[in-house]
């Protein structure tokens, strides 16, 4: 399971005050080139806000299915996605139990089934307010490039959409996994080898990955990842382009912080039932249903989700128009913030080609 994002319970003290700047805004469909929409969409228990933001005349929206689980789709992709925005409308949509969604525990919802549901019913609702002729891609990261393709390989879905971007995602727990396992080990030999200033650490994580297997239970596929989140953090500045990242968000509501804790508590209660389930999923054996084009972008060093996934994507797509793999060289699992303009670049050249 991707580790949920850690999240701080500080700001619990603040609701109060947060909320008492809290307002009853009014809906709204604006058609412009710089909107800034607002609405939610309920579903199985959950209030999910969506936050629609940039050229809506374009008719052409890029629909943000972010990771964790837990995370928030303004507080990942706000900050990086902006020159999108002027050619495009994106869509910042948090899923159940994630960012600023409301609804409570939904324990007997937390299923990859039902977060591929609420993208359904999510693409609807945004057909239905903004036309249904609207043109419609799917951004896919870490822990969305799962459920991406439970939506998109489940019944007629992927013709709700033009086209999917899927960026460091994880279509295939066990592969990735396996491919998360072999780099680990591969790299740490290399920097221990090296003399490395971290070799102590490089050591801890090469010990870990040689006795252990992954897919053995949940608690050792969280170590696993948390490991793969460790290197990566050793190779940045090197290897991978320095960047500052915080999935906190204050640019969906006043109390989008608190909100954030409060789902990431829910989940981490949670985890274990709902990380046994995902942990062993697989994709790829459905992949080759989809009709539309795909575009992938990986980063090389990526630990996470090994760009090999990537690899096996592209062999399994065997029905799709168009499958272009794009490899971030100075990236790991954040390409969307280590190489922020090529990864923008790449998108903007697929949504242009089959919008």
């Amino acid at each position: 399971m991707r580790p949920l994002y850690p999240r701080v319970a500080a700001f619990f003290g603040c609701l109060p005050l947060l909320a008492s700047f809290w307002g009853c805004n009014s809906e709204q469909i604006t058609v412009s080139a710089d909107a800034d929409d607002l609405f939610f969409v309920r579903s199985e228990g959950a209030d999910m806000p969506v936050r629609v933001r940039g050229n809506t005349k374009s008719n052409t929206f890029i629909l943000i299915i972010h990771g964790g689980p837990g995370a928030s789709a303004m507080g990942d992709f706000e900050s990086v996605t902006g020159s999108l925005r002027k050619d495009y409308a994106v869509v910042y949509w948090d899923q159940r139990n994630s960012g600023s969604s409301q609804g409570g525990w939904n324990k007997q919802y937390l299923s990859v089934e039902q977060f591929a549901d609420d993208v359904r019913k999510t693409i609807l609702v945004l057909k239905s307010r903004y036309g249904q002729q609207t043109s419609v891609f799917m951004c896919s990261h870490s822990w969305g490039g799962m459920i991406a393709p439970a939506f998109l390989t489940s019944g007629d879905n992927q013709t709700l959409v033009k086209g999917w971007i899927g960026a460091d995602g994880w279509h295939n727990a066990p592969l990735s996994d396996s491919l998360s396992k072999a780099m680990q080990i591969e790299w740490a030999t290399k920097k221990i080898a090296a003399n490395d200033p971290d070799k102590d650490t490089w050591q801890k994580y090469l010990d870990y990955a040689n006795a252990n297997d992954p897919q053995a239970d949940w608690q050792t596929e969280y170590k696993f990842t948390s490991h793969a989140h460790g290197c990566e953090s050793l190779l940045k500045g090197e290897e991978i382009n320095d960047f500052s990242f915080s999935p906190f968000s204050f640019s969906v509501s006043p109390v989008s912080t608190p909100s954030g804790a409060t789902n990431i508590g829910t989940l981490t209660l949670f985890s274990g039932k709902f990380a046994e389930s995902t942990i062993r999923k697989e994709y790829s054996s459905k992949l080759h249903v989809l009709q539309i084009p795909v575009l992938l972008i990986f980063g090389k060093y990526d630990f996470v989700c090994p760009a090999g996934l990537a690899d096996d994507a592209i062999k399994n797509l065997t029905s799709s128009p168009s499958v272009t793999k794009v490899i971030l060289e100075r990236s790991g699992h954040q390409s969307m913030n280590s190489e922020t303009d090529a990864f923008n670049a790449a998108v903007k050249v697929f949504v242009d080609q089959f919008k």
